[in-house]
């Protein structure tokens, strides 16, 4: 069984128009593109090592300082919800407990760079970077009987998309630039 975790965004990735107050939505999207990508490669589920932190990004046992879904103020007596918070509920919300991963293929191409041993992180593949992945999706059979497809778009452009729903239904939708969504929609077999 495997389960994804520990993921976080330390200070020194922060561009400099990150607030603690507001945190970054290139973040949530990171987790997205993390979570999506365990999901779809075998992991059980996928857990935060630091869902909430103190406005100085702590406390942790590296004394780094960190992002998190939920940032607190202790002086101000504040709480921050982060774009991660955002982003995992899409997760956490639909792809309820007893889930089970269908096939799904995406077929818009994907960007890739010369050089996948580099240690670039605005790489691809690099640990929460969505960059040039461009669409990402996944869809789950609830207990329900419900089909929950989560839907990334990482690229810089709307993407239009087809879900074939059963054997006679198609759902013709479109996913923002930088935008995640979820559809639920019936299993027909």
């Amino acid at each position: 069984m495997l389960l994804g975790s520990e993921a976080t965004y330390e200070r020194y990735l922060w561009p400099a128009d990150t607030t603690v107050a507001e945190g970054n939505w290139k973040f949530g999207e990171g987790y997205a593109h993390d979570i999506l990508g365990d999901l779809l490669s075998g992991t059980v589920g996928w857990i935060d090592w630091n869902l909430l932190l103190d406005e100085h990004g702590g406390p942790n046992h590296l004394k780094n300082d960190c992002d998190a879904a939920a940032m607190a103020n202790s002086t101000a007596q504040e709480l921050y919800w982060h774009p991660q918070y955002y982003y995992m509920g899409h997760f956490s919300k639909y792809i309820v407990p007893g889930s089970v991963l269908l096939k799904a293929t995406v077929t818009a191409e994907q960007a890739r760079p010369a050089d996948e041993n580099s240690t670039d992180p605005s790489a691809w593949w690099y640990y929460g970077k969505c960059s040039d992945a461009k669409m990402q999706a996944g869809s789950f059979l609830r207990p329900d009987g419900l089909v929950a497809t989560v839907v990334l778009n990482c690229g810089d452009q709307e993407i239009a998309y087809k879900i074939k729903a059963g054997k006679h239904r198609v759902l013709s939708l479109t996913v923002p630039a930088h935008g995640i969504q979820t559809v639920l929609h019936a299993h027909d077999g």
